[in-house]
């Protein structure tokens, strides 16, 4: 199904690019070649890469850590 996904979006980019040229001269397999390349460049920099926690998840450890435990008495 990502398969179908993938040849859909290079498809409708190549299209795009034949009708930016005003749907004359250039090369079907140009077009798709380079269609190929641009939804691959696209999701090469579209990945997030992981920095570590968030400066909010921090800031819960440790007010977590911090607050006083609950359920024990004090005789």
């Amino acid at each position: 199904m990502q398969n179908d996904q993938h040849e859909k979006s290079v498809r409708e980019r190549a299209y795009a690019l034949y009708l930016a040229r005003g749907g004359k001269g250039g090369s079907a397999k140009e077009d798709w070649l380079r269609a190929e390349q641009e939804l691959a460049d696209t999701v090469r920099t579209a990945k997030p890469t992981f920095a570590g926690p968030s400066k909010a998840a921090a800031g819960l450890k440790e007010a977590s850590s911090a607050a006083p435990e609950t359920g024990k008495r004090r005789h």
